[in-house]
């Protein structure tokens, strides 16, 4: 494009360059983990498909191509198979009575990120969210005050990490936060309120089955309460950012 051949780019330049703009971007965003999942795979891809192209020009470019890494970590190792997810010990808790569940998803490598980008973030970032291994966030809706028109919210996100060095690392740097973290072996239990002076249990180990039997927002009143929940100001923007 700028009349050069591919072996006159300083292409580890290139890499940084794009590396540096997401921290950048994700630091300074309102919404760190639209932030970081938007850019992430564009900002990780890249070198793995330098490395193709060096080893093997467009033939095995087009290979890549044929059978591209799936998610987000894949692109981060530059592996094809995606064999790094683990199933995760627990549930992240079970909710109070007279609670109900809102919203419950994985974040993934770019929710680890985005939590990362409420610290001073750099390029490493990339690498401690490169040991997620897998992730589930539950959110929590006061049942009896939600049908008054307010709003008590509780909040759990467990992460399992590579392994309980990654985990005991990663629960050093998010210490600055304030946030409410209980550590067993590789996983982390996040936990948040906003509103409400019940808590979660961090203590047991929840099953999904149980988690199945959790009472749920009906889709009705869950689309109302999303909007009203992202403005609560007492939890963290990478959770609220979720609902």
């Amino acid at each position: 494009m700028r009349g050069l051949a591919p072996n006159q780019i300083r292409w580890s330049s290139v890499w940084s360059q794009l590396e540096e703009n997401i921290v950048r971007v994700t630091e300074a965003s309102a919404s760190p983990l639209t932030a970081a999942a938007s850019q992430l795979p564009y900002v990780i891809s890249p070198p793995t498909l330098e490395d193709a192209w060096e080893g093997g020009g467009r033939a095995q470019v087009e290979e890549w191509f044929d059978s591209p890494p799936a998610t987000q970590l894949d692109w981060l190792e530059g592996s094809i198979v995606y064999s790094q997810a683990e199933v995760l010990a627990c549930f992240p808790a079970l909710p109070p009575e007279g609670y109900e569940l809102i919203a419950a998803d994985s974040l993934g490598v770019a929710g680890v990120f985005a939590l990362l980008g409420a610290l001073d973030l750099d390029r490493s970032s990339l690498a401690v969210a490169g040991e997620w291994r897998q992730d589930r966030l539950a959110v929590y809706v006061n049942r009896a005050r939600a049908d008054e028109g307010s709003l008590e919210v509780l909040a759990a996100w467990r992460i399992r990490f590579a392994d309980a060095s990654s985990a005991a690392d990663i629960e050093d740097l998010l210490q600055v936060l304030g946030l409410d973290i209980t550590r067993a072996g590789g996983e982390l239990l996040i936990r948040a309120a906003s509103g409400s002076d019940a808590s979660l249990d961090a203590s047991g180990c929840p099953s999904d089955e149980q988690f199945a039997a959790t009472p749920r927002r009906s889709s009705e009143a869950e689309a109302s309460l999303r909007t009203s929940l992202a403005t609560l100001p007492h939890i963290h923007p990478t959770l609220s950012l979720q609902l």
